[in-house]
C-alpha cells in the first residue's frame, strides 16, 4: 500500500494485493450468487437527504458531502452500503417476492477511520436478507458469511453473537445525552461509569460475556424484564441452529454489549473473526428498513484479509514475437500462461526483466533458461 501522496487514510493497492483484493471479491460474489443472493450496485454518492436519512442518520458524521453543481442540492459520498441496498430494496424493488436476499460490493469512505483501523476507504462486500423476521434468516446469514470465508482457506471463524437491543429494554428512561454516555462507557468496558448509572441489570450483563453455552446459562439466571424473554428464547433457538448447521467445533460467544457499529442494529448482531492470526473479518446483524421492513445482514471489510491471503501462485508468462497472430496467443493463455508481446529489440533482456518464463519466437515455444 502506497500512502506518499494520498490523503490520509486512502492507499494504492499494488500487485499482488490488486490482485488478490479481486479474486476474494470474486470468491465472495460468486458465493453468494449459489445462495440465492440477487447482486446489486448502487451509486458511489446520492443526495444528502436520501442517503443520510432515517437509519442512515447514523452516518452523518462519517460521511463526506460535496455540491452537486447540476442540481445544487448536496451529496453524500457512502460511508456505508446497507442502508442503499435497504432502499433498494424497499423501492425499486419492493414488488419482488420476499424474502428477498441481495449482495453486492463496492468502495466506500469514511471522514475518518474506525477505532481498530486506520483506513478511511474500504471495499466493502455483504448480503441483506429482507422480509423475513426469524432466527432461521440470521442463522443464514451467519452460515452463508462464513462459508465464503472458509472458501479462502484463512483458517477458523468464531462467531460473536451481540445483544445490543437490550439497551432499548431498560434505558428508555434515560435522556439522549445519559444514553450517549452510558453507551460510550459500556464501548470501552469501563465497568465504573457503567456503574454510576444505577442499572442493575446493564451492570450484571455487563460482565457476562463468553462461551455461548455458557453465558446463555448466565442470562437465563438473571430477572430479566419480560420484554426480554422472547428475545433470549429467539437467542437460544439462534444458537441450536448454528450449532446444526457450522458443527460443535465452530466456537461461538456472546458479548451482550459490543456496540460497535453504525448503531442503527435492532435486534441480534454479530462479529466474524479470523482465530488465528485473531482478526475481526465483518459485522452484521438485524435493523429495520427506513420503509419499516425487517431485515438482517452482513457486511466484510476485507483489507484485513489482504495480508493474511495467500499470494498468487505465479502463473508461466511468455514473451511473444511482435508478428505472432492473435490467434496462437489465445491458444497459449487457453494453455495457462500470461502473453505479452515484444516492444523492444534485446528480446532476451525484455523477457528476462519481465519475469518471462517462455519465448515464443518462430513459431516455437521455448524456456528460459536460468
Amino acid at each position: 500500500m502506497n500512502h506518499a501522496l494520498l490523503p490520509s487514510g486512502l492507499y494504492d493497492l499494488l500487485p499482488p494485493q490488486a490482485e488478490q483484493e479481486s479474486f476474494a471479491v470474486r470468491n465472495f460474489l460468486q458465493h453468494f450468487a449459489q445462495c440465492g443472493y440477487l447482486q446489486v450496485s448502487p451509486p458511489l454518492m446520492e443526495y444528502e437527504d436520501t442517503l443520510l436519512a432515517q437509519k442512515g442518520e447514523a452516518l452523518r458524521n462519517k460521511s463526506f458531502r460535496v455540491m452537486d453543481p447540476l442540481s445544487q442540492r448536496m451529496m453524500a459520498v457512502r460511508a456505508d452500503m446497507t442502508m442503499q441496498i435497504a432502499r433498494i430494496a424497499g423501492s425499486l424493488m419492493a414488488t419482488a417476492p420476499r424474502p428477498l436476499r441481495l449482495c453486492y460490493a463496492g468502495q466506500t469512505l469514511r471522514t475518518t477511520p474506525d477505532v481498530m483501523r486506520s483506513s478511511r476507504q474500504f471495499r466493502q462486500i455483504g448480503i441483506e436478507l429482507f422480509g423475513a423476521d426469524s432466527a432461521a434468516a440470521d442463522v443464514e446469514v451467519i452460515q452463508t458469511a462464513i462459508a465464503a470465508i472458509t472458501r479462502l482457506n484463512l483458517g477458523d471463524v468464531s462467531v460473536d453473537l451481540n445483544l445490543g437491543y437490550v439497551l432499548d429494554s431498560v434505558t428508555g428512561s434515560l435522556a439522549d445525552e445519559s444514553r450517549e454516555a452510558l453507551i460510550t462507557a459500556l464501548k470501552r468496558k469501563d465497568t465504573n461509569a457503567v456503574a454510576a448509572f444505577n442499572l442493575p441489570l446493564i451492570t450484571q450483563l455487563v460482565n457476562i460475556s463468553g462461551p455461548a453455552d455458557e453465558t446463555l446459562k448466565k442470562l437465563k439466571a438473571l430477572s430479566l424484564p419480560d420484554t426480554l424473554q422472547a428475545p433470549l428464547g429467539r437467542l437460544q433457538q439462534t444458537l441450536d441452529l448454528l450449532r446444526n448447521r457450522l458443527g460443535k467445533n465452530t466456537l461461538i460467544t456472546i458479548d451482550p454489549f459490543d456496540l460497535r457499529g453504525f448503531g442503527y442494529y435492532s435486534g441480534l448482531s454479530f462479529s466474524l473473526y479470523l482465530r488465528s492470526p485473531q482478526i475481526e473479518l465483518g459485522r452484521g446483524g438485524r435493523y429495520i428498513t427506513d420503509q419499516g421492513e425487517s431485515a438482517t445482514g452482513f457486511t466484510l471489510y476485507i483489507e484485513d484479509l489482504l495480508a493474511t491471503l495467500a499470494a498468487p501462485a505465479p502463473a508461466a508468462q511468455c514473451l511473444l514475437d511482435a508478428d505472432t497472430p492473435e490467434q496462437q496467443a489465445a491458444a497459449l493463455r487457453a494453455e495457462g500462461y500470461i502473453t505479452r508481446y515484444a516492444l523492444t529489440g534485446d528480446q532476451e533482456s525484455e523477457a528476462r526483466a519481465l519475469g518471462c518464463t517462455h519465448r515464443y519466437t518462430d513459431n516455437t515455444i521455448t524456456a528460459i533458461k536460468g
